[in-house]
């Protein structure tokens, strides 16, 4: 049994412990340099998405993504049923 005001320590203890202070924005964390270089390689990265060819790759990958989705079980359905078949063909020659 616990005690209660042993509860109530603990309580009190987790709530100044575990209860961390918001971070720190990322301007005052973050260099002038530090912050350009992130928003360059944002900017670089939206210029490049955008492009059509670029959304033509990304759209044929995810369709090919949603496809393959399950390829380890469609490889292992598939070889299951060689087996089985081998394995029905192996006692009907045991049968003859």
């Amino acid at each position: 049994m616990i005690c209660i005001r042993h509860k109530c320590c603990v309580e009190r203890y987790n709530s100044y412990h575990f209860s961390p202070r918001p971070p720190l924005p990322l301007s005052l964390i973050w260099t002038e340099e530090e912050a350009v270089r992130v928003i360059q390689s944002h900017w670089r990265g939206f210029l490049i998405r955008r492009n059509a060819e670029v959304q033509e790759l990304r759209q044929w990958q995810r369709e090919w993504r949603a496809e393959n989705e399950n390829i380890r079980n469609k490889v292992e359905n598939f070889w299951a049923d060689k087996y089985e078949a081998i394995d029905a063909a192996e006692h009907e020659h045991k049968k003859d």
